[in-house]
């Protein structure tokens, strides 16, 4: 169980270490654990383009369009959380993001048709781009949420 201790002890280690509070620690891990695995959904699509297309019915280059849309949609998901951020804060824009995220990777996994598939990656590719930490001054931000808190 040695692990399970040291996983409990993550949060407030790395707290420490870089100077935060342990509920920054955890928004700031938490954030980057789920733009990672985001990052994973958006690069191991060419991996598996061949057997996506053969599930669809369509040929690899319109799987090849669905990661171009994913790409392009980028620019629109920054725009749009980044007012949304303005309005409401860094916070529930952030949890908005991931919690949809989440639900969009686990229903990209469901879809029958390809426009299903290119809707997904469309609203996919804005979340991606619509996760705050990704913005350079994520630190600056975090400590922003923690004046918020307190």
């Amino acid at each position: 169980m040695r692990i399970l201790d040291d996983l409990a002890r993550l949060p407030r280690s790395f707290a420490r270490d870089m100077r935060m509070t342990k509920v920054q620690a955890l928004v700031f891990l938490t954030s980057w654990w789920c733009w990672t695995l985001g990052s994973m959904h958006f690069y191991l699509l060419p991996y598996t383009q061949p057997d996506v297309a053969a599930a669809l019915g369509v040929p690899q280059s319109q799987i090849a369009y669905a990661n171009s849309t994913s790409m392009l949609s980028r620019t629109l998901g920054a725009v749009v959380f980044g007012i949304l951020s303005d309005q409401y804060g860094r916070k529930l824009p952030l949890v908005a993001d991931l919690v949809l995220m989440g639900v969009f990777t686990l229903c990209s996994g469901l879809v029958q048709t390809y426009a299903q598939f290119i809707g997904l990656r469309f609203l996919f590719g804005q979340l991606l781009r619509g996760d705050p930490p990704k913005n350079g001054n994520c630190r600056k931000q975090m400590g922003c949420w923690a004046d918020q808190d307190s």
